[in-house]
């Protein structure tokens, strides 16, 4: 079996440019491991593969993680893999999927004839320790959220941000009621 790993697990995404004359077939016991570090506007942010000519994926593994403390957004859509060079060079076949990721975080794979594509569909909560003192649930950390969120400071230093959902709006009351639901011990919105 093969692995491809694009980037370096932990670093800020890395780009593996494969050239050359040769097709890459891959079959199911390969592995492309993708790392997601950023949000996709971060040029480079993430890990992808980009290749100038055909890909057979025959059933490879895409593995999907995130990096430490990273969450992406709802809606965030990344590729992961391309081929580059005008249309004669088609990505064939599909992946099975292992998302390594937390629960909640949710991914759509799409397949176009030169890109494979992830599209964030679930997304979790930042931490209920709003004002990362190491006091929780408490109402400091409801009080410093909303502090924030209006625009106000907090008692600390190290305040998280106020997209709370992750969903990339904000400020919005989605956010409190995110906020409200997972200090009462429920879901994320």
């Amino acid at each position: 079996s093969v692995v491809i790993r694009p980037g370096v697990p932990g670093d800020l995404g890395g780009t593996l440019i494969l050239s050359g004359g040769a097709q890459i077939i891959m079959a199911g016991d390969d592995i492309l491991e993708v790392e997601l570090d950023a949000r996709p506007s971060v040029p480079g942010g993430t890990d992808r593969l980009f290749c100038n000519h055909t890909v057979t994926l025959g059933g490879a593994t895409l593995d999907i993680s995130l990096a430490a403390g990273f969450v992406p957004t709802l809606g965030d859509e990344y590729e992961v893999l391309r081929t580059t060079i005008g249309a004669g060079t088609p990505i064939v076949g599909t992946f099975t999927h292992n998302f390594d990721v937390p629960s909640g975080v949710t991914f759509s794979v799409s397949y176009s004839p030169q890109v494979v594509r992830l599209t964030v569909t679930g997304t979790i909560c930042d931490s209920i320790d709003f004002n990362q003192d190491g006091l929780f649930p408490d109402t400091a950390d409801i009080d410093d959220f909303l502090s924030v969120f209006s625009g106000g400071p907090c008692s600390t230093s190290a305040c998280s941000d106020i997209d709370f959902n992750n969903d990339g709006l904000f400020p919005d009351t989605a956010d409190i009621d995110s906020l409200l639901s997972v200090f009462s011990g429920g879901a994320c919105l």
